[in-house]
């Protein structure tokens, strides 16, 4: 495992890394530098990580300064940060999937919403008079459709 951390180290991260700094660090477009700086930090915490564990000889209970960086690197290595698909695609992807993480995040906070105006409103038309009642109805029937749009748009939401 040391040396696989070695290999890792000195064949592939570090050369990445130095290849997309000598040539990518004074580009300006935005767009671009977006992608290269997030392909950096990819091989960065990729080489952190592989020489953590040539250090430590592979000990994940290791400690310095009373914190174990294997734990420490290695989490952030096993996010979706750490897996970043080399290319654009890949980053269109995770792009894409954080995206749809927040758009589902939004949309539950409207369901929310919604339901706890459906539940107020099925309060009050129980303690309303007879006559109110088919007002308080029809508006019930609209708040369920608006219910029922926002289940069908979270079911068609990315990532489902």
């Amino acid at each position: 495992m040391v040396l696989d951390a070695l290999r890792s180290l000195l064949c592939l991260q570090v050369p990445f890394m130095l290849w997309r700094l000598y040539f990518d660090a004074f580009k300006v477009d935005l767009l671009e530098f977006a992608g290269r700086t997030m392909l950096i930090a990819k091989n960065a915490i990729w080489a952190a990580l592989d020489l953590v564990k040539i250090l430590s000889c592979s000990n994940k209970e290791a400690t310095c300064f009373t914190v174990k960086p294997m734990s420490v690197i290695g989490s952030a290595a096993d996010s979706k940060f750490g897996h970043v698909w080399v290319g654009p695609s890949g980053m269109v992807a995770t792009v894409a999937e954080w995206g749809g993480m927040m758009r589902n995040k939004e949309l539950q906070k409207s369901k929310n919403l919604i339901e706890k105006y459906h539940q107020w409103l099925l309060a009050e038309s129980k303690e309303t008079s007879p006559e109110m009642t088919e007002a308080y109805g029809r508006k019930l029937k609209q708040v369920e459709l608006q219910l029922a749009v926002a289940d069908e748009k979270m079911a068609f939401s990315f990532p489902g």
